[in-house]
């Protein structure tokens, strides 16, 4: 008895995964709405397919179709336009859209420059040391080929700061040796 429970709980649950979320299907007298609410009937159909298109500004966001004892409700998300019903067991006794107001959304305002303001522009640096050149008088005929970079100070700061060292250890040493 248990067994035929189970079996009887797994096809029930596997029927419900056969069908649509976004669908429902009832049996019996049940008919389609027409209760004003966006919603549209066309009544005394026949034929396995309808198909309805909104009118200009408008969408169909659910549909309901009745074929025998089947009544079928879909919703569509985001609405669509047009909606096309078939069935294959039984013809189509009647069809209800519910139909919504197409939302557009609004254009996209780029804003545009103002062309009256001037953008400030920045000049570049400027340098504020300029070089020094310095020339020893010449006789008169000559061109002046050098320029003082400083360069040949080097040689005599090496011989100042030796001879302060060696005068550090001098100095060093004779106190310590005292």
């Amino acid at each position: 008895m248990k067994t035929h429970q189970f079996l009887l709980l797994n096809l029930l649950f596997i029927s419900l995964l056969l069908v649509p979320f976004n669908s429902v299907i009832a049996n019996g007298q049940e008919v389609c709405p027409n209760n004003g609410n966006g919603w549209i009937k066309f009544d005394d159909l026949d034929g396995y397919s309808f198909t309805y298109t909104a009118d200009e500004g408008y969408l169909v966001a659910e549909s309901c179709y009745k074929a025998s004892t089947d009544v079928v409700y879909q919703t569509y998300e985001p609405p669509i336009k047009t909606v096309v019903i078939t069935t294959q067991d039984h013809e189509i006794s009647h069809v209800s859209v519910r139909i919504v107001e197409e939302v557009t959304p609004p254009p996209e305002v780029t804003p545009t420059p103002d062309v009256s303001e001037t953008p400030e522009v920045t000049p570049p640096p400027e340098f504020t040391q300029t070089p020094e050149v310095t020339s020893s008088p010449k006789p008169t005929g000559e061109v002046i080929t050098e320029v003082n970079t400083g360069a040949n100070a080097l040689p005599i700061l090496f011989v100042v700061i030796g001879g302060l060292a060696a005068l550090a250890v001098y100095l060093f040493r004779k106190q310590t040796v005292v």
